[in-house]
């Protein structure tokens, strides 16, 4: 099954990443949307991978739909604010297209992954059991270097 899981989101990112480019070379105004769209999915679509890779995808998977959620609101958001950021509103001295993008590509992610990764720690850590497997390898390959 996990291999399954794998083999689609290897698909899922060599889409995004084909699409990316066809943006690219594509131009034009719905080209830029998709672009921007894409960019976005892309960060979460890669930390799925990564937590599918370390059996770790169903503790973070409703995080990372978040996060996908967050990346792509933020960004309709900005692209909404687009040519009136010098008309206001302004918000604790800052345009309201900046303080957006520093929410929704900077604060809100890290509070949401770094959440997600405290909520799930127990889980994601290192067992009591792999501690003292380790433990048991230091300490022999401790009595094997003072002994030989």
């Amino acid at each position: 099954m996990a291999s399954g899981r794998r083999q689609g989101l290897l698909v899922l990112i060599a889409t995004l990443v084909v699409g990316l480019l066809v943006c690219m070379v594509v131009g034009g105004w719905a080209a830029q949307l998709l672009f921007g769209t894409l960019a976005m999915l892309l960060p979460a679509a890669l930390m799925a991978l990564g937590a599918l890779r370390q059996g770790r995808l169903e503790g973070a998977g409703m995080a990372l739909v978040a996060l996908a959620l967050l990346l792509v609101g933020g960004y309709f958001a900005m692209v909404g604010l687009a040519g009136r950021v010098a008309q206001g509103p302004w918000v604790a001295g800052l345009p309201l297209a900046s303080v957006v993008f520093l929410a929704t590509v900077w604060l809100l992610p890290l509070v949401l992954v770094s959440l997600a990764y405290a909520l799930t720690f127990d889980a994601q850590g290192v067992s009591d059991e792999s501690l003292r497997q380790l433990r048991s390898l230091a300490l022999e390959r401790i009595r094997r270097e003072e002994g030989g």
